[in-house]
Formats: structure tokens, C-alpha cells, sequence
């Protein structure tokens, strides 16, 4: 009560009322946070995220926009950007771009090949998706505060996914 234009606090309470399911209250209290201090990544991350769960794609790319400008050379801000846009429009353009992008800047260890790994299953181009997972030497991927995640999981999905060629055309 005594620190209602707090920052850190808004971000507190606005990550709290996200995990109620109070989705509205907490967009509100993470864009007071970010208002009050916008060159904090991590204060748009969290709004950005918000806006993508919640399917306001136009918002999200919005406040992404400005996680970039703050970080320009982060692959892990790039790669969202890369799937937001696929969620929002279909577009797998800068899906592909990521495949090209050189590992730069922050994110959580084990992000990059993971990321890598999604993006060439976004593509079905599941054999070079297995072939980035063999060629890690770890056996769990580490992202950041997440838990770990098993090579072997992720193998897994790729041999549950159909193997069909979409471009062949159809048989006579």
C-alpha cells in the first residue's frame, strides 16, 4: 500500500494474478510497471508473454518490438518473435530466418538447441531436428528456471509425428 508506483511490485503482483487466471489485472499491472520503467527486458517480456497467451498478437509483437530494441542481439527474443509471428499469421518466414541466425546475446542455457530443434519441427524437417539433438552432447536441456528438459523426450516427439512429404503431390 505504502509503494503503489513500484515497479518491481507491480511486476510481483502482475505475475501472481497471471497464475490466478486473472489475465486482465495482470496485463493492467505489468504495463503500469513497464510505463514506470521501460528499460527493464524482462518487464516487456513478461507483458509480451501476457498479450501472446491471450491471443492480443498485435500487443504482443508490439512490446516484443521493444524487448529487441532493448536487446538487439538476443536469438531467444528473436525466436519468440519468429513463433509469435507463426501463431499470429500462419508465416514461417522468420521461422526459417532463426535456422540461419548465429547463437548471440542472453537466454537460458539449453535455449538455442532447443530452439533450433523447434523451429525445424515447425518445418517438419524432422531429420534435421533429430540431427541437432544427437549432436548435443547433454542429455537434459537447462532452460533457465524451467525444469530440465530430456533429449530423449524430445526424440521421442519427433518419431510420434507423421512423416509425410506435404509438397509430393498426390498419387494417381
Amino acid at each position: 500500500a505504502g509503494s503503489p508506483n513500484e515497479p518491481n511490485l507491480l511486476t510481483a503482483i502482475g505475475r501472481i494474478e497471471r497464475h490466478q487466471g486473472k489475465w486482465a489485472e495482470s496485463t493492467a499491472h505489468l504495463k503500469q510497471a513497464v510505463l514506470l520503467d521501460p528499460l527493464t527486458v524482462e518487464r516487456w517480456h513478461r507483458l509480451f508473454f501476457n498479450y501472446e497467451i491471450t491471443r492480443n498478437f498485435a500487443a504482443a509483437w508490439a512490446a516484443l518490438d521493444r524487448v529487441l530494441a532493448l536487446q538487439p542481439d538476443s536469438w531467444y527474443y528473436y525466436s519468440h518473435q519468429a513463433h509469435l509471428l507463426f501463431w499470429w499469421k500462419g508465416d514461417l518466414s522468420l521461422v526459417e530466418k532463426m535456422l540461419h541466425r548465429p547463437r548471440s546475446g542472453t537466454g537460458p542455457d539449453g535455449f538455442f538447441t532447443v530452439g533450433r530443434y523447434g523451429c525445424y519441427k515447425l518445418l517438419r524437417r524432422y531429420d534435421e531436428a533429430e540431427r541437432v539433438l544427437l549432436q548435443a552432447p547433454a542429455e537434459n536441456f537447462h532452460r533457465g528456471w524451467l525444469w530440465p528438459l530430456p533429449k530423449a523426450l524430445l526424440l521421442g516427439t519427433l518419431h510420434f509425428l507423421p512423416r509425410i512429404d506435404v509438397y509430393a503431390s498426390p498419387a494417381s
